[in-house]
């Protein structure tokens, strides 16, 4: 006999279980909606009874209360709307007067300050800036000359050592013993 049972994979057991779950929540959530629309409908109606029969007596002084705080609020935001557009005309005209009285002065202002940084100009001491300059450049030259120096007389020493190395080393030969001092006179 032969066995018509089919084994499922663990994947297909897990989503044979989700699909149910799936239809079963489904299935949940539209009796749940259903249920919740007829509750609605008889709260509506009790609402519809209970403001049937009920009857609200508001007192004018509330009322006017509440009217004056509305229109406080109203007020204040017409007050806030009206300055900032003052505000605005008021540096509008303002920026087109400075700039209508700088266009109008423009050849008198740019006059007075010519004059002025003309002036200034004159003013200045060209021989003092003269030995201010000359006396910073021979400064910079000196300092120049100075490390050209150093190099020079650092260099000159080397050759100085290795020519005494020389001389050292010909007078060991023709002495034939080392630290002998040997004197040549020409």
């Amino acid at each position: 006999m032969m066995s018509s049972e089919k084994k499922f994979s663990w994947k297909e057991i897990v989503l044979g279980i989700l699909g149910v779950g799936g239809a079963v929540g489904i299935g949940v959530g539209i009796h749940c909606h259903y249920q919740n629309r007829k509750l609605m409908k008889i709260f509506g109606k009790a609402v519809n009874e209970v403001s049937e029969l009920t009857t609200v007596d508001v007192s004018n002084a509330i009322i006017d209360e509440a009217v004056k705080q509305a229109a406080g609020r109203e007020v204040g935001k017409a007050v806030q709307r009206a300055t900032r557009t003052m505000e605005g005309e008021i540096a509008e005209t303002a920026r087109k007067k400075v700039a209508g009285a700088v266009q109008e002065n423009y050849k008198k202002i740019s006059q007075t300050v010519t004059d002025r940084i003309a002036k200034e100009a004159a003013s200045i001491n060209m021989e003092r800036i003269s030995e201010d300059v000359v006396e910073k450049a021979t400064q910079l030259i000196s300092d120049k000359f100075d490390s050209k120096l150093d190099d020079l007389t650092e260099a000159y020493s080397k050759q100085i050592k290795s020519v005494g190395k020389v001389y050292e080393s010909f007078a060991e030969k023709l002495s034939g013993e080392k630290g002998k001092t040997i004197s040549l006179n020409l």
